[in-house]
C-alpha cells in the first residue's frame, strides 16, 4: 500500500530543498540526518546535516535538535512509511516539539510524522497580586495562625515572576526559614494554571518531595484555593524492573549471596503484589545490593522492546500525571527533561525549580 506523502513545498522553502537534495547526492544516495530550522511560518529555511548513514539506517543525533526545530532524514527506497524506529524516535522528540519528517531522494515528496506546534502567547503573571496572598491580612494569614510577614519570601517571590514572565533562570540563595517552598510555589502553580503547562519542581531529597506533597501543596490549596493536581515522581532506580524480576524468578538469583536469598524472596513477592512498583511502598528498607537485582535502570532498559512495557511501573507513574510534576533530582537529565525521555514520554515545562540543600556548594 503507497504511503500517503506531501509536496515539499508545503513544508520547505525550495533553496533548502536543494540543499536537501545536494546533501543526499554527495552521500551517495544513502540516508542521512539532518535538522532544519524553521520561520514564522513554520516552513523548513536552512538545514544543517550532522549524519550520514547507510541505504537503511543513520545515526540519529537527536540532542542537536532543540524546541521548534525539525529533524529530517531521507528514505532511500521512496518509501516514506515511518518504521518503528522513526516513530519512537518522533514520539521522544515530538514531546519536546521538534518536528521529525521523511522525504525522499529526490525531496520531492515529505511525510511530516510529527509537525512543530506554533508558539502561543503566555498569559503572564501579576506580581501585586500574587504578593498580598503574604501580606498581613492576606490569605496565607488568615489562614495560618502562626504565620508570619517575611519580607525575604516575599522579595524570592518577585524574582521567580520575574523568571515566569521574562523566561529567564534566576539562582536564588536564602536561609532557613525564608518560606522559599511558598515563595517559589505560589507564582509555578499560578503559572501552570494560567497557561495550561507543567511545572516541574525538583528536589534533593525524596524527602524534601514528600513535605511538598503532603504539607505545603495542601496548605497552598487550602489557603489561596488553586485546583490543580500535583503528583511525586522519584528517579528511576527507585522504582523495580518486572523484567530484571522475571529474569531473576528464572535464573534464582545466581549473583546474591545465600544471606540475602531471604530478603531478595521478600522482594520477589512484593513485586507481585506493590501497586507503584516504589521502594517506598516496601515496608522494610532492602539492602543496596539485593535491590539492585530487580531495580529499573536507564542503561539496561529494552523500552518498546520488553514485554512488560505496557505495566512498567517506571513509565506509567509519570503517565497517570496530566497537568504537574514534581520530581526528585535523579529523575532529570541535566536539561531538565524528565529521565523517561529517555524511553518515549518527555516532559515539556515552562519553568523547572531545583531546590538544593545549604551545603550543596
Amino acid at each position: 500500500m503507497k504511503t500517503t506523502a506531501w509536496l515539499t513545498k508545503e513544508f520547505i522553502l525550495p533553496g533548502t530543498v536543494s540543499s536537501i537534495r545536494d546533501a543526499i547526492e554527495k552521500a551517495g544516495g544513502n540516508e542521512i540526518f539532518m535538522v532544519g530550522r524553521l520561520n514564522d511560518d513554520l516552513m523548513v529555511t536552512e538545514v544543517d546535516v550532522y549524519a550520514m548513514g547507510n541505504k537503511t539506517a543513520v545515526p540519529a543525533l537527536m540532542k542537536e535538535a532543540k524546541c521548534g526545530d525539525v529533524i529530517i532524514h531521507n528514505h532511500p527506497d521512496g518509501i516514506l512509511e515511518p518504521s518503528d524506529a522513526d516513530i519512537e524516535i518522533a514520539s521522544y522528540m515530538g514531546s519536546q516539539n521538534v518536528g521529525c519528517y521523511i522525504v525522499d531522494n529526490t525531496v520531492e515528496f515529505v511525510y511530516p510524522v510529527v509537525r512543530v506546534m506554533k508558539g502561543r502567547i503566555c498569559e503572564k503573571l501579576t506580581f501585586s497580586e500574587l504578593s498580598a496572598q503574604f501580606q498581613p491580612g492576606g490569605n496565607f494569614a488568615r489562614n495560618l495562625p502562626q504565620y508570619e510577614y517575611r519580607k525575604p519570601q516575599v522579595e524570592m517571590l518577585k524574582s521567580a515572576v520575574d523568571a515566569f514572565n521574562e523566561d529567564k533562570i534566576a539562582m536564588i540563595e536564602a536561609g532557613t526559614g525564608t518560606g522559599k517552598s511558598m515563595a517559589y510555589l505560589v507564582p509555578a502553580v499560578s503559572w501552570s494554571i494560567k497557561n495550561q503547562e507543567r511545572v516541574v519542581v525538583s528536589t534533593h531529597t525524596i524527602n524534601l518531595q514528600e513535605q511538598l506533597i503532603e504539607k505545603d501543596i495542601p496548605i497552598l490549596r487550602t489557603c489561596c484555593g488553586l485546583d490543580f493536581k500535583s503528583v511525586l515522581v522519584k528517579g528511576r532506580n527507585n522504582y523495580v524492573c518486572l523484567r530484571k524480576v522475571s529474569n531473576v524468578r528464572s535464573d534464582g538469583g545466581t549473583l546474591i549471596e545465600d544471606k540475602d536469598r531471604r530478603q531478595l524472596n521478600d522482594l520477589l513477592a512484593w513485586a507481585a503484589k506493590t501497586r507503584d512498583g516504589s521502594k517506598a511502598d516496601l515496608n522494610f528498607v532492602p539492602q543496596e545490593d539485593v535491590w539492585e537485582a530487580i531495580q529499573s535502570e536507564a542503561d539496561q532498559c529494552t523500552r518498546l522492546k520488553c514485554q512488560f512495557y505496557d505495566e512498567c511501573f517506571f513509565l506509567y507513574c509519570p503517565e497517570k500525571c496530566s497537568q504537574r510534576r514534581y520530581f526528585g533530582h535523579k529523575s532529570l537529565s541535566p536539561d531538565g527533561r524528565s529521565d523517561s525521555t529517555q524511553g518515549n514520554e518527555g516532559v515539556r515545562c515552562r519553568g523547572y525549580f531545583t531546590s538544593l540543600p545549604e551545603n550543596y556548594y
